[in-house]
């Protein structure tokens, strides 16, 4: 029989060839000494040039873990006019009546050929977890790998969303403007997905004093300014994901005219000065933070005033960054069951919640499903450096709204936000928990930091986690 590295041949010829192979013992003493043939050598030559040629068939490279490639996508989601804005139930449902700037969805995919992660960001009120399936759905996009935001903006489209709640700040539902989302929204993370290839990337924070206030009166407002770069693998400009706290409050209620507020002028900004980069904004732990702006601006002029501010800001901190070709890339998710309240049953409000880290390199991006407080939100920023995570920044408005997420003490204190909390006096400082079990580490320090009692980690009080993935 031939080698195996040649194959096994069951011809005629092959026979022969075995045949005709000669043992020299005269000079190999008890060993056999092989001496191939002409003949078989062909044998080999053609069996060798048949592998090669079919190599072609199979993937022409494989990818090693750590090579990054990125992909984003853009998508109009301006509805027609007359569908009502959402944000302050003194509109009353009053139909729009014209467009300052364009509704806008934008899409990030990243892929080191281990992981990949999407994150989704609109010009909306805040996110309905029903369009977010269904975008995941339509795309193909695992959900748990798919983190959509909304930017908070006051001036966004109404009429998406079943829920009761959502009913009062943004006028009855119509399903036409609940497809146009989503089909805008999937487009974009489809062609974000199309359009994957090599790239760097690059992590900083820098902050801006004096850019938001907190409308509580309360001591905390969180002047970070959190940004992720991803060039293309020459330097080009690709994607910018932007963090920056404060309400899209800068239009009031007697505007009835689509725009993405300050948020969505910043965003245009960034791309007019960089052509060719797509900016993704994402709101912060808003929950009791407004922009700080002058007296009498809260007019288009005044939003496009604190967007470029915020702009000239991150542009700075861009431009200081320098991107390198490898990430590290992680999802975390699970399953929060919803403690049950008078108040939650009532206004329909959600029983469940999908709770989600993303990890991109030393940055850890912590989704949270509503409007937290600033206070507790530094206090998971807080937590996550403690377990290694040098740049952590919290997601707001992320897969879900559930409400505003107070502590005790501001419960207590009463006002808008506490009447628009759903789950309870304490769901704030549960919720805050629940996250911090996933970023992982002792909760020990963020217990005592909430005033809540040391006690087992799993305690079904504080909700229950159904699955974790990674």
């Amino acid at each position: 029989m031939l080698d195996r590295g040649c194959g096994r041949q069951k011809t005629v010829g092959a026979q022969r060839a075995a045949r005709e192979v000669r043992v020299d013992r005269r000079r190999t003493g008890t060993a056999a000494r092989i001496r191939p043939t002409r003949f078989s050598l062909v044998l080999c030559l053609l069996s060798f040039l048949t592998l090669m040629l079919a190599l072609p068939l199979a993937p022409r490279a494989v990818r090693a873990a750590g090579e990054l490639r990125a992909g984003v996508g853009r998508a109009d989601l301006t509805p027609s006019l007359g569908t009502p804005l959402s944000g302050y139930a003194a509109r009353k449902g009053a139909p729009s009546t014209g467009v300052n700037d364009p509704i806008q969805a934008r899409a990030l995919v990243l892929d080191n050929g281990a992981t990949r992660i999407g994150i989704l960001t609109a010009d909306l009120i805040g996110t309905d977890p029903l369009i977010v399936r269904e975008v995941a759905e339509r795309a193909g996009f695992p959900p748990e790998q798919l983190m959509v935001c909304s930017s908070h903006t006051h001036s966004g489209p109404g009429a998406f969303s079943k829920a009761p709640f959502a009913r009062i700040a943004g006028g009855p539902y119509a399903e036409a403007v609940h497809k146009k989302l989503v089909a805008g929204l999937a487009q974009a993370l489809r062609d974000a997905e199309t359009g994957l290839r090599p790239a760097h990337l690059a992590v900083g924070e820098a902050a801006i004093p004096g850019f938001q206030r907190n409308r509580r009166k309360a001591p905390h407002v969180d002047p970070a300014l959190w940004l992720l770069r991803v060039d293309t693998q020459d330097g080009k400009p690709l994607a910018a994901l932007v963090n920056l706290t404060a309400h899209g409050t800068v239009l009031e209620e007697e505007n009835l005219a689509f725009s993405g507020d300050w948020m969505g002028l910043m965003r245009a900004r960034m791309e007019q000065d960089l052509p060719g980069l797509t900016v993704l904004y994402t709101n912060g732990a808003e929950g009791d933070i407004s922009p700080n702006i002058p007296a009498d601006t809260s007019n288009f002029e005044g939003a496009r005033a604190h967007g470029e501010k915020g702009a000239a800001a991150a542009l700075t901190l861009y431009r200081s960054l320098q991107p390198l070709p490898d990430a590290d890339l992680e999802f975390r998710t699970a399953m929060f069951e919803l403690p049950r309240t008078l108040k939650s049953a009532f206004l329909g409000a959600s029983q469940r919640t999908r709770l989600q880290c993303f990890r991109i390199r030393n940055a850890l991006l912590i989704a949270v499903p509503g409007e937290m407080i600033t206070e507790l939100g530094l206090l998971l920023k807080e937590h996550a450096r403690r377990q290694g995570h040098e740049l952590p920044v919290v997601m707001g408005l992320a897969n879900d709204h559930l409400g505003y997420f107070l502590t005790q003490a501001e419960m207590k204190k009463g006002g808008y936000e506490a009447g628009v909390s759903f789950y309870g006096d304490d769901f704030g400082e549960k919720l805050t928990l629940e996250l911090g079990r996933l970023i992982r580490g002792d909760l020990g320090p963020l217990r005592e930091a909430l005033g809540r009692p040391r006690g087992r980690a799993g305690s079904p009080r504080e909700g229950r986690v159904e699955s974790r993935e990674k």
